[in-house]
């Protein structure tokens, strides 16, 4: 690299506009007539009086600094791919620190490796990256699966163990994506090297989109650290170009290098508020930042998703920049999900007082583009497995938590299960170094794993249940004010309104043998799920057959239908002809 290009990337890192970083700092391979005859180091560091390059096996060897700023750097001849490195940065304390690049492609041991990205793997998913360039998430299926790859199980030790595992898992439950944790432990551009080399990352991603599984990064929430510190109350002035230099170059390199399909950010209300508080006032520098962020990345990648990973309380989250929105094109509610585990873990008699919880969560959908998740934020706090807060006894946990998931994946917006609530985990989080994989000897597991199968396949096969997430047109409730009898219903439609979903919830312990249910449609239903089926652990109390509508007006709707709801239970019925 020139001396005009370096100082143009100067330039541009300090003014917030240099978006592929990572071809500037960290270590480059050099090639002369396509021999490797040295490399080129870079790292800014703007508060240091002197940096060192250390080799394995070689003295220290200073580098030179290039700019005012901080930028330093350093050619160093006969140097081979694979070399680890690591930095010598003297303070102006004249305090000594051994760190990594944290731009380089790949760190182990905390020590950095020279390699040549562009060489570095060869990809076989031209098909699968084609088609998501015209995909529409929007009226498509979505259910994540949300995997620490550090307490899945532990016979996982490579990538190449969980591409085995793994995907053959996925596959078998139906999930379309997988949200990964812990990948990001060493450095910005660097995977998780206990599993392996980044190459071996890239062919676990090859492999998923073989198979039409996407992958989303879960970005920690620490890469923002500095850029909040930034934007503290007293500090308004704080320039956050270089941030932004740093952060769309890291997020962009995952999108280019890496294949990833999605971006989970976190600590936003951080950025946006003054102390992370509504009540502190908006920090309008910090949120440019942010939808300066992700303006930069929606234009670099339009086919990646960027998802807020928290409820922000702050209008139009999912609308485009140019819009007057933040650019995110989904966000956790996680609001829906204290409401609606605030109201599994009451007693079934006292639920009616908290009906609101249940009208509240499915009055919300439609305001922004929501993924409802039952996800690790979950159990940050309170690291109880979700059966163990369900109420009631073993067997009345399994038909709570049989009722949770069915409302979660029968409700307006997408979806994020957490590992190991597809066989209903029974140990706290992180009590141990893996899922409870002995639980799949036992039959409540199994036939509860077989529900969620049978779940996840209804929800990708009807069209009702994810068409229309984000359009009012798409949902109807029937009685949403039940309060007595804690029974809830609603109306799914498919885009063209031919495909018709009902769901009833009974949210007690009581049996109603013929429940009269006011329907705003005629017709003839079938029942297409029931939670209390004997092949999912219940005791087969269903409506077989076909059911049809009466014309008597019951509740404002001019059709009624007489069912019969088990205890605890869901139910969803097709409408099979008019």
């Amino acid at each position: 690299m020139d001396r005009d290009s370096i100082d143009h990337n100067i330039v541009k890192f300090h003014n917030g506009t240099l978006d592929d970083a990572y071809n500037f700092l960290g270590s480059h391979l050099v090639y002369d007539e396509g021999e490797i005859v040295g490399a080129t180091f870079c790292v800014y560091e703007p508060y240091a009086i002197n940096v060192c390059v250390i080799r394995d096996g070689c003295n220290p060897c200073s580098m030179n600094k290039i700019s005012d700023e901080g930028f330093w750097f350093l050619y160093l001849p006969s140097v081979n791919e694979g070399d680890k490195y690591q930095y010598l940065i003297t303070t102006q304390d004249e305090a000594e620190i051994i760190k990594s690049d944290s731009f380089a492609f790949y760190t182990t041991e905390n020590k950095s490796v020279i390699l040549d990205i562009e060489k570095y793997y060869e990809w076989y998913d031209e098909d699968y990256m084609h088609f998501r360039k015209n995909r529409n998430y929007q009226e498509e299926p979505l259910v994540i699966y949300e995997l620490d790859i550090n307490n899945w199980k532990k016979s996982i030790t490579t990538y190449q163990d969980l591409s085995k595992e793994l995907i053959p898992y996925l596959i078998e439950h139906g999930f379309t994506h997988v949200e990964l944790i812990s990948l990001l432990n060493e450095g910005i551009l660097a995977p998780n090297s206990q599993f392996g080399e980044g190459k071996s990352l890239m062919s676990f991603i090859d492999e998923c989109h073989k198979h039409n599984i996407g992958i989303f990064l879960d970005f920690p929430s620490a890469y923002f650290e500095d850029v909040i510190k930034g934007i503290t109350k007293n500090n308004q002035n704080a320039d956050l170009s270089e941030y932004l230099s740093i952060l769309v170059s890291a997020l962009s390199f995952w999108c280019l290098y890496y294949h990833i399909d999605g971006i989970r950010l976190n600590n936003l209300s951080d950025i946006i508020y003054f102390q992370g508080d509504i009540s502190h006032g908006i920090n309008l520098k910090g949120l440019k930042f942010l939808r300066t962020l992700n303006d930069r990345l929606s234009n670099l990648h339009p086919d990646i998703l960027l998802i807020a990973g928290e409820t922000i309380d702050f209008p139009n989250v999912t609308r485009r920049v140019c819009d007057h929105g933040l650019g995110f094109h989904y966000q956790w509610d996680n609001g829906w999900m204290k409401d609606i585990l605030d109201f599994f873990e009451e007693e079934p008699l006292f639920r009616k007082y908290l009906s609101y919880n249940l009208n509240l969560s499915l009055m919300r959908p439609f305001s922004q583009k929501t993924i409802i998740p039952l996800a690790h934020t979950m159990f940050n706090i309170r690291k109880t497995a979700l059966i163990k807060r369900m109420s009631g006894d073993l067997t009345e946990r399994f038909q709570n938590l049989r009722v949770l998931i069915g409302l979660l994946f029968t409700y307006p917006c997408k979806k994020l299960l957490y590992m190991g609530n597809e066989f209903a985990q029974m140990n706290d989080y992180y009590s141990s170094y893996e899922l409870d994989w002995y639980l799949y000897q036992y039959s409540p597991h199994i036939l509860y794993n077989n529900y969620i199968k049978a779940l996840i396949k209804l929800y990708r096969e009807e069209k009702a249940l994810y068409e229309t997430d984000h359009s009012k047109s798409g949902f109807i409730w029937i009685n949403q004010d039940h309060e007595e009898h804690s029974v809830f219903s609603y109306v799914r439609l498919s885009k063209n309104h031919k495909e018709i979903l009902i769901i009833v919830i009974n949210a007690t312990p009581l049996l109603y043998k013929e429940y009269k249910l006011g329907v705003p449609y005629q017709g003839e239903f079938k029942e297409i799920l029931n939670s209390n089926h004997e092949d999912f652990g219940g005791n087969h109390i269903v409506n077989d057959g076909i059911i049809a509508t009466t014309e008597e007006n019951y509740l404002g709707f001019k059709y009624t239908l007489k069912l019969c709801l088990p205890p605890l239970g869901i139910i969803v019925l097709k409408r099979t002809s008019n």
